[in-house]
């Protein structure tokens, strides 16, 4: 079954609030809309049910000024995203909120679909970095196990003369996990991963969902004559690029210098800079796993 993600409004003008609500209830029926007009209500709710969204007004709320609200939020939940709104920013409240690691801040007027387009953002980029995360301490674990393991394995064959031989790191496992997450966020239907052969200067083709015979598994190329995809390796930014009729969203696995793959996605319609923003979050994932997987 699958999880509903929490939206929860907290705003003192009820009406606008339950407006907001509709909006995203009609627009996204998976979601599960909470409205408050208190703050205290709001805090009562955070901790009994965690939110994976929150919009703040920043005025209005009758119980709690908005950045003392924003502060209690925190102390309880330092993870969740939180949208504030706001009628009339003032520039130390705005750098307040934002030390305080608001997601975004919106000024009247401001339309539905703006909201939405934020909201959607922060849920899908907080989903990624909890995978991230969860990917990142299963691969510390298998770190863990293959060091006792190798220890314990040399230590037989010094027993015996001989000398251990290295063992496969599960790297690949990890890029296609990056591969398949970073399609069902983008609802990608065609996904391919890339491993950087840095001697060779070329890309070799390790996964590939929904491209038949464009990218064959195992094929490489020279990033000189590919200077679009050799730009994601060496600057480690996403971007989109156009391949032949194939345009592809391109997002560098580790930091230049060591950017050892890239992930490219492509779907019928368009990215935009928000799926850019959400690919970036694969940047700084695993780096040396995959350098793993390189030299394997």
């Amino acid at each position: 079954m699958k999880n509903q993600e929490k939206i929860l409004i907290c705003d003192g003008d009820d009406l606008r609030a339950r407006s907001l609500a509709l909006a995203f209830s009609e627009s996204s029926p998976d979601w599960t809309i909470g409205v408050v007009q208190r703050g205290q209500d709001g805090l009562n709710m955070l901790r009994e049910n965690p939110q994976d969204c929150i919009l703040l007004q920043e005025t209005g709320i009758p119980d709690k000024e908005g950045l003392s609200l924003l502060k209690e939020i925190r102390e309880l939940d330092g993870e969740v995203p939180i949208i504030l709104l706001s009628k009339k920013p003032i520039l130390n409240k705005v750098l307040e909120a934002i030390h305080l690691g608001i997601f975004d801040y919106l000024k009247e007027p401001y339309t539905i679909t703006e909201v939405l387009n934020v909201v959607r953002l922060a849920i899908e980029k907080n989903k990624l970095q909890m995978e991230k995360e969860r990917l990142l301490q299963e691969l510390q674990d298998d770190k863990e196990k293959l060091v006792k393991k190798e220890d314990k394995k040399k230590g037989k064959e010094e027993k015996r003369g001989g000398s251990p031989m290295e063992p496969p790191l599960k790297s690949e496992q990890l890029l296609s996990k990056c591969l398949t997450l970073s399609m069902d966020l983008l609802q990608a239907n065609k996904g391919v991963a890339f491993l950087v052969d840095k001697k060779s200067n070329r890309l070799i083709v390790k996964e590939t969902i929904g491209f038949d015979d464009y990218f064959l598994k195992d094929s490489s190329f020279d990033l000189k004559d590919k200077k679009d995809l050799g730009k994601v390796v060496s600057q480690g930014k996403p971007c989109i690029i156009s391949r032949d009729n194939v345009r592809l969203a391109c997002a560098p696995l580790g930091n230049p210098p060591l950017v050892f793959g890239v992930i490219g996605l492509s779907r019928p319609w368009s990215f935009t800079d928000s799926d850019l923003k959400i690919l970036s979050v694969f940047t700084p994932l695993a780096p040396y796993s995959l350098e793993g997987a390189r030299v394997h």
